[in-house]
């Protein structure tokens, strides 16, 4: 069992909270949450399996997107299809043609970096309401990360899982952000829900705050 501040409490929740319920219920709309700690003794420790069900979880999210966002991601993937005809149709030589197809399909299907570096960009002034609170670099409790820093962090997270099946587990600096990516997924999952992200960050910042 968790301890009451490992945990949301229910009245911060609000009037959306059946709209959450439902999303946590329904296969369909369910986050992908096995990261998360099931013991109090746990709560502090990173398995490898961890990474690879964060991942995972962002992947979920991506895809599961509030439709405007969808429909978004929909235009990106005709205007690559656009892209891509155009290309194939050039004077230029085949390799570099597929060089060029190749840097467009990461527009459509975008990696792992990419996709949890855009949710970090969706979230990134609401995430450092509760990671760095004022003052707290100065005292040397946490680190203060700019956009260009946290997204090499992200890059490295993502190699631990990716270098695995070739070199084994290889831990790395991306370990640093861990607690930052589960919150990013809680902002996921309250978006989805309806909630702002002030709300959201006002929600975390209880669950979280004592951690930086």
């Amino acid at each position: 069992m968790l301890d009451s501040i490992n945990v949301i409490r229910l009245n911060f929740l609000g009037d959306k909270f059946p709209r959450l319920l439902k999303i946590l219920a329904e296969e369909q709309t369910q986050p992908h949450l096995l990261f998360l700690s099931k013991r109090n003794k746990e709560s502090n420790n990173i398995q490898y399996t961890d990474v690879g069900d964060l991942c995972v979880a962002f992947d979920r999210e991506f895809r599961l997107k509030p439709i405007e966002e969808s429909e978004k991601q929909d235009d990106i993937s005709s205007f690559c299809d656009e892209i891509e005809k155009f290309i194939s149709e050039s004077k230029y030589s085949e390799e570099l043609k597929n060089r060029a197809k190749g840097l467009i399909g990461n527009l459509k299907n975008p990696s792992p970096k990419m996709v949890i570096s855009s949710f970090y960009d969706c979230f990134e002034e609401f995430l450092k309401k509760i990671t760095e609170q004022k003052d707290h670099d100065k005292y040397g409790i946490v680190k203060f990360y700019s956009n260009d820093d946290f997204k090499k962090l992200i890059s490295k997270f993502v190699d631990i899982r990716n270098k695995a099946a070739h070199e084994g587990i290889v831990w790395n600096s991306g370990t640093e952000i861990f607690v930052h990516l589960k919150i990013l997924i809680y902002f996921c999952v309250f978006k989805r829900a309806g909630y702002s992200g002030d709300e959201s960050s006002q929600m975390l910042s209880w669950l979280f705050g004592r951690l930086f």
